[in-house]
């Protein structure tokens, strides 16, 4: 559904191609939109803000996932073991670098993982 929405937003086909969504390759078209849009990249307006979060979020994501996969998820598995002020820690370092993104957001991110639902869901009340 996301990639339907962002195709129709940005009338950019290559939200549709499945392999654009790992992170290096996301960033690569969400780069040629901004380049060929010039948007705000601090504006509030709803394209230039997802713009933003898209090209700070996927060179966060690179990074985390640059050992693979299964190191990203060996992480978050040991961050699931710690104390919830250590998760929390780290729901508030995870996106620093990702525009209009907080540690809320990161947190539903997670949670999405089932691997810190037992402590991200009583972080974000």
């Amino acid at each position: 559904m996301l990639p339907t929405c962002l195709f129709q937003i940005y009338s950019e086909k290559s939200f549709l191609v499945h392999n654009n969504w790992q992170p290096i390759n996301l960033h690569t078209v969400v780069d040629n939109i901004q380049k060929r849009s010039n948007y705000d990249l601090k504006s509030n307006e709803f394209k230039p803000r997802m713009i933003s979060v898209m090209l700070s979020g996927s060179k966060v994501m690179n990074d985390k996932l640059k050992n693979g996969l299964a190191s990203f998820y060996k992480e978050l598995d040991e961050i699931n073991n710690k104390s919830a002020n250590d998760i929390w820690d780290y729901l508030l370092e995870f996106p620093k670098n990702i525009h209009n993104v907080g540690s809320a957001l990161i947190s539903d991110f997670i949670k999405g993982d089932d691997l810190v639902k037992s402590h991200a869901a009583d972080l974000t009340v």
